[in-house]
C-alpha cells in the first residue's frame, strides 16, 4: 500500500492528542540521537545505556503510549515480510539460547528494535500522509538540530580531553594519513563518558555521522512538502547542510561519505534522464566541484583519498547484536546436520 493511497483522517489516532507534544518529542530525539559515546545510565534493555539508546526507547515508548495500536498497521502490512522474517530469526535465537539454557537477554535487543522500527514507521507514515502538520514543521528542522547538538558535543568532548582537532588536522594533512585524525580526534574524545573500550575502539564514528546524514535527508524531505517556507527555516535548513557536509567530510568515514555522494547523484541521474536539470542544480553541482578543488588544494583530497584506498589500521570491531547467538548455533546440538561427515 503506498502513501498516496490511503485515505487521509482528522483524527491523529488518539483523542484529545496534541500534535505539538508531538513534534516536540521528535525534536529532542533527533538532538540526542548523535550523542552514542554519552552513557548516563549504566544499563537498558538494549545494552549499555547510551544516550541514542535511551532516545529511542524513549520515543518509541512514547509513540507507544500515545496512539492507538490501528496506527501501527499500514506499517505492519507495508512491511509484513521484512517484520516477519526478523521475527522467524528470533525464534531461531531464542530456541538456541533457551536449548543451551541461557535465558533469553541476547534476543531482547533485536526484538525491541524491530518494536522501535514498527512504532517510529508509524509516526513517519501519520506525518506522510500529512495527519501531524505540526511534526512536519517540526521535522525540518532535524537536521539543523542534531547538527548543533553533534558540533556542540564534540566540542566539549574535545575540551574535556583536552584535544586541539586543528592542530591534529593539520598533523593529519602533512602526513597524509587518515587514521592520525580518527586516532588523536574520534577516538580519544570519546574516553571519559562512560563507554566500554571496545565501542570506542569500534568505528563509532560510522554511528554518529550516520545519524547526521539521516537527519539531514529527513530535513529536505520535510522542506519540500507541507505549508510554506518561513525564512527563518530557509537559514537553519541552509547552515545545517552546509554545517553537515563539512562534519560528514572530516568524519573519514567511508561508509557515510558513499551514502552521502549517491543521494545527489541519484537526484542528478533523475534530473538528466527527464530532461529537468535545472540552473539550481547546476549550481550545486558546480559549488561541488569547487569544494572538490579546495579540498585537493588544502591537502584533505589526499587524506579522504587515502582513506579510501587504504584499510584502516588496528581497527577493532564491535560485536553485532545476533553474532554471539549464532555462533552458539553453530555449537548447539543444532550443528550436527551441519557438521561435515566423516
Amino acid at each position: 500500500m503506498g502513501l498516496a493511497g490511503v485515505r487521509r483522517h482528522p483524527a491523529n489516532g488518539r483523542a484529545g492528542s496534541d500534535g505539538r507534544v508531538v513534534a516536540v518529542a521528535l525534536l529532542v530525539f533527533f538532538a540526542l540521537l548523535p550523542l552514542q559515546w554519552v552513557v548516563p545510565v549504566g544499563s537498558t534493555p538494549l545494552g549499555q545505556g547510551r544516550m541514542h539508546q535511551l532516545a529511542i526507547l524513549g520515543l518509541t515508548a512514547f509513540v507507544l503510549l500515545h496512539y492507538r495500536p490501528r496506527v501501527h498497521a499500514p506499517v505492519l502490512h507495508t512491511a509484513a515480510v521484512f517484520v516477519l522474517a526478523n521475527l522467524y530469526m528470533f525464534g531461531a535465537i531464542a530456541a538456541t539460547q533457551f536449548y543451551r539454557g541461557e535465558g533469553f537477554a541476547g534476543v531482547l535487543e533485536p526484538v525491541l528494535f524491530l518494536v522501535s522500527f514498527v512504532a517510529l514507521g508509524g509516526l513517519v507514515y501519520r506525518v506522510a500522509q500529512g495527519l501531524e502538520p505540526a511534526s512536519e514543521r517540526a521535522l525540518r528542522w532535524a537536521a539543523p538540530v542534531l547538527i548543533a547538538s553533534l558540533s556542540i558535543g564534540l566540542s566539549v568532548a574535545m575540551l574535556v580531553n583536552g584535544i586541539n582537532p586543528a592542530a591534529v588536522l593539520g598533523q593529519t594533512v602533512a602526513q597524509a594519513d587518515p587514521e592520525v585524525f580518527q586516532k588523536e580526534v574520534f577516538k580519544a574524545a570519546f574516553a571519559g563518558f562512560g563507554l566500554d573500550d571496545d565501542r570506542v575502539q569500534g568505528n563509532l564514528r560510522h554511528e554518529m555521522f550516520g545519524s547526521a546524514l539521516l537527519a539531514m535527508t529527513v530535513s529536505t524531505w520535510a522542506m519540500r512538502r507541507g505549508p510554506a517556507i518561513t525564512p527563518r527555516e530557509q537559514f537553519g535548513y541552509r547552515v545545517a547542510m552546509v554545517a553537515g557536509v563539512l562534519l560528514l567530510t572530516i568524519s573519514l568515514s567511508r561508509s557515510v561519505l558513499i551514502a552521502a555522494a549517491v543521494w545527489p547523484l541519484l537526484v542528478v541521474l533523475r534530473s538528466l534522464r527527464r530532461g529537468e536539470l535545472s540552473l539550481r542544480q547546476i549550481g550545486l553541482l558546480m559549488t561541488a566541484l569547487l569544494g572538490f578543488g579546495v579540498l585537493v588544494l588544502t591537502g584533505l583530497g589526499t587524506v579522504i583519498f587515502n582513506r579510501f584506498a587504504t584499510g584502516p589500521r588496528g581497527t577493532t570491531r564491535a560485536p553485532t547484536t545476533t553474532q554471539t547467538p549464532w555462533r552458539r548455533c553453530q555449537t548447539s546440538g543444532w550443528s550436527v546436520a551441519t557438521s561435515p561427515r566423516t
